[in-house]
This record gives C-alpha cells, sequence and structure tokens, in this order.
C-alpha cells in the first residue's frame, strides 16, 4: 500500500510503502511523522517520497551528503566488545555510503573476515554490529529498519563440513525434573539463582547483578530483571514463595569487594562466572547432566514457554521435519508489519473491528471504553498470556466490573490472589490440598480430597457466570 499517515493517539503516524510507477522501492514505513495534525503528516509523507525517489533514480540523494558507514559507526554508541567486532568490518566497508550497503554485501562480509568460523561467528561478529550500526542511523535518519536475512542450514552445514566443526557443544535445555534434583543438592543461593533463571529466563549476568533492594519489591510481589542486550529493566510478578526465598536469602557482598550498600548482590556473585565452580559440582552431586547456566536457566525457560505452541523452536532447528516450522516462525516475525496489515484487512471484511495499542496501558483502555459503551458489567475470559502481560484483570477490576477467568488453573491463582506460576499450568506450585482449603474458604465448597469433585464444583460456578 502507498505511504500514508493514519491517527495514533495524539500524534500522526504512517504507514506503507514508497512506490514508484506503480512498484514499491522501499522497505515497509511504520512510524511517527511527529505531527499532531493530518496535513503535517502528509506534507511528511510527501517528503519522504521524493527523497525516496531521488534515491532510487540518482542512486543518492543530491540535496544530501552521503553518509559513510565509518561516519555511521562513529555516531554509535558501541559497547567494548562490540567496538572490537566494527574494527575489522570498518576497515573492510568504512569508506562506502550506507545506502550502498545491501544485505548480501553484509553476509558475505562474515566468509570474507572469519574464513574458518562458524556462521553463528559470522551473525554474531559481523551481521549484528552492521545491523545494529545502520538502524541507529537510519533511525534519525530515514526511520527505515535495515534488515539482513540470517545464514540457511545449507550454509551453515557447507562451513562446518569446510573448517570440519559443528561449532560448540549442544547442550538439552533444563526441565522441571532437572531443576529439582539439581536444588537438591545445590547451596540454598545457588539453588534459588537456577530457579530465578528456569521461571523468568534471566541470563545469569542479569541474575549475578541483582541488588536485594533495588529489584525486589516485597510489597507488590515483584522482581525485577536487570535490563541486557539492548532491552530495559523488566519487573515481574512472581509467585509468593519464590519471592519468599530470594527476600529470605542473606545479604553479601562479592568477594574482595568494598562493603557499600550499592556493592550488594542477591547471590554474592561478582560476576557471571563465579558460581560455575559450585554449579557444576551440584550436577555432580545429584548425578545429573552438566548444562551450563544459559541452557539450563533460559533455554529451559524458552522450552517451557513453547509447550503450549507444540513446536520448540530450539529443537525445531535440529530436527529436518520441523525445520520448516522454526523458519515460519522467523518469516512472521520478519515480515509481521505486513501481516499484521492483512490480518485487520481480513478481520474487518469479516466485521470485526481492530484496535491499534502503542502498550499496555492504551490496550486496557481500549478494553474499558469498548465494556463501557456497551454497559457490560461481568467479564468472562478465555485463557490469555498477553491479558496478563498487560494487567488487564486489574484494571477491569479497578473499574469495579466482577472478572471470570475460566481456565481452571487461571482461575485458582485469580481467587487466591496470585500470578500464574507457569505458561501452561498457572496453578503449577499449588499443592492439591492448598487449593482444597482455598475453594472452602473462598467458594463455601463441601470439604473433599477428590480432584474430580473439586472440579466440577468449580464448573458449575463457571457455567453460572457463562449463562
Amino acid at each position: 500500500m502507498p505511504l500514508e499517515p493514519y491517527p495514533r493517539g495524539a500524534v500522526w503516524w504512517a504507514r506503507g510503502r514508497v512506490e514508484y510507477n506503480g512498484a514499491p522501492i522501499t522497505e515497509y514505513y511504520r512510524c511517527s511523522t511527529g505531527a499532531s495534525e493530518e496535513q503535517g503528516a502528509w506534507d511528511w509523507c510527501r517528503k519522504e517520497e521524493q527523497s525516496a525517489i531521488r534515491v532510487h533514480l540518482l542512486g543518492e540523494d543530491p540535496e544530501e551528503k552521503a553518509i559513510t558507514f565509518a561516519d555511521a559507526v562513529l555516531k554509535y554508541d558501541a559497547k567494548p566488545k562490540e567496538a572490537a567486532y566494527l574494527v575489522p568490518i570498518t576497515v573492510e566497508i568504512g569508506s562506502l555510503p550506507i545506502h550502498q550497503i545491501s544485505p548480501k554485501l553484509v553476509r558475505e562480509l562474515g566468509p570474507k573476515l572469519y574464513p574458518n568460523c562458524s556462521t553463528d561467528t559470522w551473525t554474531r561478529q559481523v551481521v549484528t554490529p552492521v545491523r545494529a550500526v545502520l538502524n541507529n542511523i537510519n533511525d534519525s535518519e530515514s526511520g527505515i529498519a535495515f534488515r539482513v536475512r540470517g545464514y540457511t542450514q545449507k550454509e551453515k552445514v557447507a562451513q562446518d563440513n569446510k573448517r570440519k566443526s559443528t561449532g560448540r557443544k549442544k547442550y538439552p535445555p533444563g526441565s522441571w525434573e532437572w531443576l529439582l534434583k539439581f536444588r537438591e543438592h545445590a547451596p540454598p543461593r545457588l539453588g534459588a539463582l537456577a530457579l530465578l533463571m528456569f521461571v523468568t529466563g534471566a541470563r545469569i549476568s542479569q541474575a549475578v547483578s541483582m541488588h536485594p533492594h533495588k529489584h525486589i519489591n516485597k510489597a507488590k510481589g515483584m522482581i525485577c530483571i536487570p535490563g541486557a542486550k539492548g532491552h530495559g529493566d523488566r519487573w515481574l510478578r512472581v509467585p509468593d514463595e519464590i519471592l519468599a526465598e530470594l527476600a529470605a536469602l542473606p545479604e553479601v557482598y562479592p568477594r574482595d569487594w568494598p562493603r557499600k550498600p550499592e556493592n550488594l548482590r542477591l547471590f554474592g556473585y561478582a560476576d557471571r562466572g563465579g558460581p560455575r565452580k559450585l554449579w557444576n559440582k551440584a550436577c555432580e552431586d545429584a548425578g545429573i547432566e552438566q548444562i551450563p547456566f544459559h541452557p539450563a536457566g533460559r533455554h529451559g525457560f524458552g522450552q517451557e514457554m513453547n509447550v503450549r505452541e507444540r513446536v520448540d523452536e530450539k529443537a525445531a532447528g535440529e530436527i529436518p521435519p520441523l525445520r520448516e516450522a522454526a523458519e515460519a516462525k522467523r518469516r512472521a516475525l520478519r515480515d509481521l508489519p505486513d501481516l499484521l496489515e492483512r490480518a485487520e484487512a481480513n478481520m474487518r471484511a469479516n466485521g470485526i473491528q481492530v484496535l491499534w495499542a502503542e502498550d499496555g496501558p492504551e490496550a486496557c483502555r481500549l478494553v474499558l471504553e469498548l465494556i463501557e459503551r456497551h454497559r457490560a458489567s461481568r467479564i468472562v475470559k478465555s485463557k490469555s498470556m498477553l491479558t496478563e502481560e498487560i494487567a488487564l484483570n486489574a484494571a477491569l477490576e479497578s473499574a469495579g466490573l466482577e472478572v471470570f477467568e475460566t481456565d481452571l488453573g487461571e482461575y485458582i491463582v485469580q481467587i487466591a490472589g496470585e500470578p500464574p506460576s507457569h505458561i501452561v499450568g498457572p496453578a503449577l506450585h499449588m499443592s492439591k490440598d492448598r487449593i482444597r482449603d482455598l475453594f472452602v474458604r473462598k467458594l463455601g465448597m463441601p470439604p473433599t480430597d477428590s480432584a474430580e469433585d473439586m472440579t466440577q464444583f468449580v464448573r458449575r460456578i463457571l457455567r453460572q457466570a457463562f449463562l
């Protein structure tokens, strides 16, 4: 679709592609024009179209000095390791104007600079830093994201065969069974660290940098996972049992660090290598495979997350029959703007109203406006992790609405006033006895130890909500 403005809150945004003779000549736009009025947004779109067409016809915009890759690197705030990766890249392509840098050229830099390394190294040390530098410039210049297709499985296998190595040893992701055995033989602090990484998906570097006061909020039942890899801090609700375990850890300073309050660390380690020896010993004592931090925690979390989809993307990458599913998922993420536009068009064609929200609070506000418009007072919800993420239930209840979760596990944690502890089994952390006592106390259920009787009792309650 041609480039056109549309209202989004108080500011007008633009979406579509710049076209020339009926054919698109740019990537898809979805960005703010900065204009508060429609005419200003149209002016922005026309100026952007004129500039893109000049570049398309002349190879560069004659009104502007071409920015080289070296110029773009100087404007990018690189971290030390990233800066080291950018040095040989800048030597190779630093004099090239950025509009001449194509995804194909970037992919070809990998084998040229690191002929004896894996495609993973090419991605990490070439594709990722180049993309970051160009997107940093594009963010302030064109607003168009620079995308590079990853190396294919065929290219990966060919490179592995050439260097006679498949790269790093591959470890299985952690599981609940592995974690429970590990915690039986690990010191309390290390066991808590493993649990935290598994249930939150935190990296080891994020977990060991947590402060016992700054990153734990007992009053709200929340913990903060420090930002990493370009993402900011992330506050999460966790089950009371996990919060209590973390809060009970003695305050400790990493070895040889000055005894200052800001130097306290929740787990007492100075860096990501601190827990390694005790970690390996706990695995050995438990008689379980020695899975490193990342696959045990973050990959284990990812595997549990994908249980709902029935396809584990990481496993799919190793199993040929499932590889296409993983690649389809990546393509969907890459083409998300187009897919969202097509989905919106199809839904509208079928009489469905589509609303766009910038963030969680805006999404909650739009839902509340719909409810108010229809004068509803009772909300019956299906299971949804998205509504959990944006805290929709809290927003509905604050507005005086009666909310019923219809998934049994979600309903249990709802009446318990707790967040779900697992994406598939929300009440996984609660025993049958505790659930029975909760139903007796909150719902007036006659005491029983039969899970089937408890389920039938709740089913009758929820059926009344439906009717």
